[in-house]
């Protein structure tokens, strides 16, 4: 099911942060992308992916910049997938993961730290 936003933007999925979970993330699409990928979820053609700008932060990932993302088709009935591009720490982190520190951090910064209910047992 994608979801299509007012204006020339859409909602998407980012890519895989970590062992396979994934953020709400949005990304900006041109006029004709756009129309591509509405005209695609209603089978009348075929979005193959598109330039993309992420239109929001990300906690721990934070940019003073837009930063420059390719957004990817789905499966079918599923929403695109945003990929940063080189040069930001995020396109690290959606190659090779991250630490359960910094997901710890996410946690936090959305107003559910989950350190005090952590215990060694």
């Amino acid at each position: 099911m994608a979801i299509c936003l007012s204006g020339r933007f859409c909602t998407s999925r980012s890519g895989e942060v970590a062992n396979g979970s994934a953020s709400d993330a949005g990304g900006s699409l041109s006029d004709e992308n756009f129309d591509t990928y509405v005209e695609d979820t209603l089978g009348e053609a075929v979005f193959e992916g598109a330039f993309s700008w992420l239109a929001n932060s990300l906690p721990c990932f934070e940019s003073t910049d837009p930063l420059p993302c390719n957004m990817t088709p789905g499966a079918e009935g599923q929403r695109p997938s945003l990929w940063v591009q080189e040069g930001h720490p995020l396109f690290e982190a959606q190659q090779d993961g991250i630490s359960f520190d910094t997901l710890l951090d996410i946690y936090e910064k959305t107003g559910s730290d989950l350190r005090p209910h952590l215990s060694d047992a």
